[in-house]
């Protein structure tokens, strides 16, 4: 099985809705070998940063039609606990609801990611706190005009692909 490395930032910080930005880029490690997937990719919406990087997260595991071992780099806590504690299966089981009997937030997104890792036998796991992208993800979002609700492909120096593909 690949591995891949998920590097994933967004403008927006903890539980206020706005109009935010996110940015990742996928990695891929094969022995000793290392190889780039070019270029990293910036998506703008409404919403909240746990929306925007889930988002992110089911538009790369769109990106991979084999199985893999998905590591994801945020700076997001929440995200990073849902995973790494097996919330999602818990989740499923209670219908979507939490241990209190409310709904989920951003449902449709967690049962996406569910579904699609699944589907293909990714294996996920994440890592909360700052990552090796997250200076170069600020400041090249701040540049970048990304249009509502799409995936634009980003170019920057700071990464620089050995290979394009996954």
């Amino acid at each position: 099985m690949l591995n891949i490395e998920m590097f994933v930032s967004t403008t927006l910080r903890g539980s206020a809705k706005g109009t935010g930005k996110v940015m990742y880029t996928l990695r891929m490690k094969k022995g000793e070998e290392q190889y780039y997937e070019k270029p990293p990719e910036i998506g703008k919406a409404d919403g909240t940063a746990n929306r925007l990087i889930l988002w992110s997260i089911c538009r790369a595991l769109e990106r991979m039609p084999s199985e893999r071992m998905i590591l994801i780099y945020m700076e997001n806590t929440y995200i990073a606990s849902v995973i790494n504690q097996g919330w999602l299966e818990i989740w499923e089981r209670n219908d979507w609801k939490n241990s209190r009997g409310n709904e989920i937030k951003d449902v449709d997104l967690w049962k996406a990611i569910l579904e699609k890792a699944r589907k293909v036998g990714h294996n996920i796991a994440a890592v909360a706190g700052r990552h090796e992208y997250s200076e170069a993800f600020a400041y090249n979002m701040s540049k970048i005009n990304a249009e509502s609700n799409i995936f634009a492909k980003v170019e920057f120096e700071e990464v620089t692909p050995v290979h394009d593909r996954c």
